[in-house]
């Protein structure tokens, strides 16, 4: 038998591709710094909370992390 648990749960990942959107979103946050992700996302004329929250998730997760 296996020592290894089944996880539980939704499976990470939706398997959207959402490269182009991504790199779009960089590209508006490296001309304006200041500017938070979510606001960048909503000027790409993205309105869906949902796919709002799942490509701000995907850039925080592509961004390094300060201090390593």
């Amino acid at each position: 038998m296996s020592a290894v648990k089944a996880k539980r749960g939704r499976p990470t990942g939706s398997g959207i591709n959402d490269r182009i959107w991504l790199r779009e979103l960089g590209r508006l946050i490296r001309l304006d710094p200041a500017r938070k992700p979510t606001a960048a996302i909503k000027a790409l004329g993205i309105t869906d909370p949902s796919t709002i929250r799942r490509i701000r998730d995907k850039h925080k997760r592509m961004m390094p992390q300060p201090g390593v």
